[in-house]
């Protein structure tokens, strides 16, 4: 009888599979090469469109409640150029009192008549006991008296009273009554910094940070950073503040430039710029995110409190950088 034909089959040897893993491997390699660029630009336009959708659901928050309504931005703890997280907040109501006829007598602790330019400080004492004050009120913190006149910087707050100072330098005139003579008993009220609301935050995508060294106004590159101490230790990462009136346009920009130190503002009378850009190019290096075209402009309108977003579109300086992002069309849903 004839001997029957093998029924197994001829098999890949341990070369051929090597060759074949090798090339699969060296096609792998090429192809994460070529299509890593274009993650990282998708990564920065996810980033640049949650930004742009949280700034306007901020400003339509500011809107509907009537209420000072904006946008923290969160900086990374020990980069503080860096913006990695955004949250809303908003301004509380004004505090008066915790009853209609509360009132306070204000006096002049520092030398008068006041230099031109210098700072006159306040001791304003509660007629009757304010036990929520300590509790509402931080450093930073205005307040204005008699319900007229200029806003006080609140300096320290206590259940007895207030710790006010006032800058002459910016045109304001001194207190109407006389140095170390308490005032009549007069109304006051409390304007508050802004407060985080229950609202999700929003975390930019891995590797993307609002670069902070490039945002700011149109005359003020990095008015959004706050300079550094001249003394260690560096500054810690404290939020940014951009605020919405409640007519919908830019109302202030908040900083804290030093902890415990309280709120500085300053109004928005220019567009803002945002650079949403790579990590990896913070601090400046080769290629700045301002110069790179994978990267993206924001802008906020001061009047109108529109929101824009606009790609790179010019590596020559930041000026034009900016200009491109000024005077181009929005990238809509791209």
């Amino acid at each position: 009888m004839a001997r029957p034909a093998s029924t197994y089959s001829r098999a890949f040897t341990l070369i051929e599979m090597l060759v074949v893993i090798t090339i699969l491997s060296i096609v792998a390699v090429g192809t994460i090469a070529v299509i890593e660029p274009a993650l990282e630009s998708r990564r920065v336009r996810e980033a640049a469109r949650g930004i742009n959708v949280f700034f306007g659901t901020a400003r339509n928050h500011a809107v509907a409640s009537g209420r000072p309504c904006g946008v923290l931005i969160r900086r990374l703890a020990g980069q503080e150029d860096c913006g990695i997280a955004l949250e809303q907040v908003e301004i509380p109501p004004g505090f008066s009192g915790e009853t209609l006829d509360a009132r306070a007598q204000a006096q002049i602790t520092s030398a008068m008549p006041p230099v031109p330019g210098s700072i006159v400080t306040v001791k304003l004492t509660f007629v009757a006991q304010q036990n929520m004050v300590p509790i509402l009120v931080k450093r930073g913190d205005l307040a204005q008296l008699n319900q007229q006149g200029p806003f006080y910087t609140i300096e320290n707050a206590t259940a007895g009273g207030l710790d006010l100072s006032l800058d002459l330098s910016r045109g304001v005139p001194p207190p109407p009554w006389p140095a170390q003579t308490d005032s009549e008993a007069i109304p006051f009220e409390i304007f508050r910094s802004p407060v985080k609301t229950a609202s999700a935050p929003f975390q930019l995508p891995a590797g993307t940070v609002i670069d902070l060294n490039f945002c700011g106004t149109e005359t003020n590159f990095s008015e959004l950073l706050p300079a550094p101490p001249s003394m260690p230790p560096p500054p810690p990462a404290l939020p940014v503040y951009i605020m919405f009136s409640p007519n919908g346009s830019v109302d202030k920009c908040y900083l804290e430039a030093v902890a415990g130190a309280g709120l500085e503002s300053f109004r928005a009378t220019e567009r803002i710029y945002l650079m949403v850009g790579k990590r990896e190019n913070v601090p400046p290096g080769v290629t700045p995110n301002w110069a790179d075209f994978d990267n993206v402009w924001i802008t906020l309108h001061p009047r109108t409190g529109l929101v824009t977003t606009s790609e790179v579109a010019s590596a020559a300086n930041i000026d034009e950088s900016r200009r491109f992002a000024r005077e181009a069309q929005g990238m809509g849903g791209r």
